[in-house]
């Protein structure tokens, strides 16, 4: 029953599950003790986190790989660096999820000054016959050099996969390198290689409909359409709602940029379910990429001027938005 609240976003719940095991003298097993951990680390309740760690030091059990990695994520989204090491360092085994957890935390916080980004890769390199493409994706927010020569690796171990490309091309927008991306483009078009667009789907009435971003142009100049869209920019307005343009790594103006936000296939997809669902009646979206901040944060005050419940999965989880708030806790 924990397992079922966590995955769908009900992380509160989950723990109730968790804290009804103990009051009834249950020991809890290892898989317990990973879902709890997951919905602290979600929650970002510390404390709570650090009584379940308690527990796992307590049991005979003894804890496990995927409980192991829980407590560094845990201890990571808490920012609490000194734990992070320790039970990184007390684990007897460490596979990506490891590595990554302990790189992105200090990554975020710009703490590698105790170990510098290229002296990870390098011993990433040896611990493994080969880099990983997981892991050094957690690395390429470091330095242009060190993204670009990690970069050359991934496109020996995966030439044809768009991801590894997406990645070097984003690195190059964020630090303003235009030329750069577009050579990283023409690569991607000589080599004869898409990038996947994004696109969302819903069902209503038995019957599935699917929004590409930047497209259902026919959909976006109905007047039914556009009557919905005003009606939620104006309340958006009053809420203090602005764009993020930030999120478009394209050479363009802010215009442009903000024309290109509002069509992401997920606002398409939520704009029609108002339309064609019942007033009150939840709103379920599936994506396949990942969320974008901005659209995330429209679909947070969406959920609270509709008064609707929209549920969004993404490649990396269910965000449950309801008045205005996301399951995520705007963490995903």
């Amino acid at each position: 029953m924990a397992i079922g609240y966590s995955k769908n976003g009900f992380l509160r719940e989950a723990l109730l599950v968790y804290v009804e095991m103990l009051w009834n003298c249950m020991e809890p097993g290892n898989f317990a003790f990973s879902t709890a951990l997951k919905a602290c680390a979600d929650l970002k309740e510390l404390w709570v986190g650090r009584g379940v760690h308690a527990q796992v030091v307590k049991s005979s059990e003894g804890p496990d790989q995927v409980v192991n990695n829980s407590l560094l994520r845990l201890y990571t989204q808490c920012e609490c660096f000194d734990e992070v090491l320790k039970v990184f360092d007390q684990m007897p085994e460490r596979n990506i999820a490891s590595w990554n957890s302990l790189i992105s935390g200090f990554v975020k916080e710009d703490k590698l000054a105790l170990c510098s980004g290229k002296e990870i890769h390098v011993q990433i390199v040896k611990s493994a016959r080969r880099p990983d493409v997981l892991l050094l994706n957690s690395l390429v927010d470091i330095e242009v050099p060190l993204a670009e020569a990690i970069a050359k690796r991934l496109f020996e171990i995966e030439p044809y996969n768009p991801g590894n490309y997406v990645m070097l091309s984003n690195i190059y927008a964020n630090a303003g390198m235009w030329d750069s991306v577009n050579m990283v483009r023409e690569m991607m078009q000589t080599r004869r290689i898409r990038k996947e667009a994004g696109c969302s789907w819903v069902q209503v009435k038995n019957k599935i409909h699917t929004f590409v971003a930047g497209g259902g142009f026919k959909f976006r100049n109905s007047d039914e359409y556009k009557k919905v869209w005003n009606k939620l920019r104006e309340a958006m307005e009053e809420v203090g709602y602005v764009t993020n343009t930030d999120v478009v790594l394209h050479d363009v103006n802010e215009e442009t940029k903000a024309m290109w936000v509002c069509g992401h296939s997920e606002r398409l997809a939520t704009v029609f379910s108002l339309l064609y669902t019942a007033a009150g009646m939840p709103i379920r979206i599936t994506k396949n990429l990942r969320v974008c901040i901005d659209c995330h944060s429209w679909i947070k005050i969406v959920s609270r001027v509709t008064g609707r419940v929209i549920v969004l999965r993404d490649t990396n989880r269910f965000h449950h938005f309801k008045e205005g708030a996301c399951s995520c806790n705007d963490y995903w």
